[in-house]
């Protein structure tokens, strides 16, 4: 008897589509362009999209993903003591930090402004470019996110066996250029936005793919170019904008109140149907208002009517396609929708689980590669050709520098059980003080700088807070060193 996969039938779904065996490049090519434009048109004017965008980017990067220096423990086979190490990490995260304040010369925001940006554009058109260029005599000084727009489609080796502004022996793939066994070494980008009110011709630019980083999440082997998050979503997106433009119109209408005058006697031809009859000037149709009374003729009667409300299957359907979208687009319904009247507890926590694990992959397989480590190591070696003349041997610790990178913090369901749980991962060793506040977008010596202005604060004015470690313990009371200076009485 043979057999086969129900999958393999050729049998076409319900939009008539047949599978087909098209590469991820081939496929996402033809479309990228009509589902990047339908993506922002939806963010544009459907309030469910632009929610999912915003609040992605939101818990994607927050108010910026940090990145600190890690100095190595041995160079040259020589251990490093701490004044050491904390000299170089003083250098690396002075010069990070003074490329942060200064890189965003476009739009006059900082590095964790674009951030936010770059995320925008990963989840709502599939990718985004970050273009560097000099500040002054730095190199890589300041950088700008460009969108996917920018990359020249045209490009390509699947449409001409040798594009002309390819070099000879490589590979063209919808404008990212590839060199054999070397892999990305330009990008060819137009000038302008395609979409820009520029007179003149569109034409690209090569670009050296050290210039440029592109930012987007492979979903198959071998994929250059990142399709939108809407693109699963987009269809369901139309329909439930219908349905809630339908569920309006008939939520109108239910607080409306008409009325149908009936007449009797419809056999006698002298019975006057409703509306004016020729000849005479009186209009039947009329409108009703507060206080209003209707006098009728002989034999005709008033039968009030309400117009049919929202139909409980609306409002099913609605809720079910919500779900789809939420689950389509990779974030809990709650989040898409900001309605948390049907969750609870349990349900929160385990829709947070799924949704960090999303996160997780986003930021550390996806943004930290391709935007915020490429970033350090530029800044890097800026700084270590700075130091080039001076110290040689120092130069060459920054320029190999490399940093621990702390996302921001998940979202506390239940605060008291989720620091009480921090607070014993930090004392059972599983993470550190570093990590823990780099999560929360500081770092441990700023950290340790505020915590001692505040003590040394405090101590000059006489105050105990019950908060203070040194004076008071979790339960409130005074710590025992501080009860041995109590004066005994005698």
């Amino acid at each position: 008897m043979a057999r086969s996969y129900a999958a393999a039938k050729p049998k076409a779904g319900i939009n008539g589509q047949r599978a087909n065996s098209a590469s991820a490049n081939k496929e996402i090519h033809a479309d990228l362009a009509k589902v990047r434009n339908e993506a922002r048109r939806l963010v544009r004017d459907n309030p469910w999209a632009a929610s999912a965008v915003e609040k992605s980017a939101a818990h994607l990067v927050g108010t910026g993903i940090m990145a600190r220096a890690r100095a190595p423990l041995v160079v040259d086979g020589r251990v490093l003591d701490a004044s050491e190490r904390e000299r170089i990490q003083t250098i690396c995260n002075d010069a990070f930090a003074r490329f942060a304040d200064t890189c965003d010369p476009i739009t006059g925001g900082d590095w964790y402004g674009l951030q936010n940006l770059a995320a925008r554009a990963f989840r709502e058109s599939g990718e985004a470019l970050l273009k560097w260029g000099p500040r002054g005599n730095v190199p890589f000084g300041t950088v700008e996110v460009l969108e996917g727009d920018y990359l020249d489609n045209a490009v390509s080796s699947m449409l001409s066996s040798k594009p002309t502004q390819v070099e000879e022996g490589n590979l063209a793939v919808s404008g990212v250029e590839f060199s054999p066994g070397v892999g990305r070494v330009a990008y060819h980008l137009f000038d302008h936005h395609p979409g820009d009110l520029v007179v003149g011709l569109r034409q690209s630019t090569r670009i050296s793919a050290s210039q440029i980083n592109h930012i987007y999440q492979p979903l198959r082997p071998g994929q250059v170019r990142g399709m939108s998050a809407f693109a699963p979503v987009a269809m369901k997106l139309g329909l439930l904008g219908d349905l809630s433009e339908s569920g309006a119109q008939a939520a109108l209408m239910q607080s409306l109140v008409g009325m149908v005058v009936k007449v009797d006697g419809n056999d006698d031809p002298s019975a006057r149907p409703l509306g004016p009859e020729e000849g005479d000037g009186q209009d039947r149709n009329v409108s009703l208002s507060p206080g209003f009374v209707w006098t009728g003729n002989p034999g005709e009667s008033i039968e009030p009517f309400t117009p049919g409300g929202l139909g409980v299957q609306l409002i099913q359907q609605m809720e079910f396609e919500l779900t789809a979208v939420a689950a389509g687009f990779g974030v809990p319904r709650h989040v898409l929708t900001g309605d948390v009247s049907k969750a609870n507890y349990s349900s929160l926590r385990a829709s947070k689980l799924d949704y960090d694990a999303l996160l997780g992959v986003w930021q550390w397989l996806v943004l930290i590669p391709r935007m915020i480590r490429p970033a350090w190591q530029k800044q890097m070696q800026i700084a270590s050709l700075q130091l080039r003349g001076s110290d040689a041997r120092l130069a060459a610790i920054v320029a190999d520098c490399a940093a621990v990178y702390n996302p921001p913090r998940s979202p506390n369901v239940d605060p008291l059980k989720d620091v009480a749980a921090e607070v014993s991962e930090i004392r059972a060793g599983l993470t550190s003080y570093s990590d823990a506040l780099g999560s929360r977008g500081t770092t441990l010596e700023d950290q340790v700088d505020e915590i001692k202005r505040a003590q040394q604060a405090l101590d000059q004015a006489g105050i105990v807070l019950d908060t203070d470690p040194r004076r008071t313990a979790g339960s409130g009371g005074l710590q025992p060193s501080e009860i041995l200076q109590i004066p005994q009485g005698g």
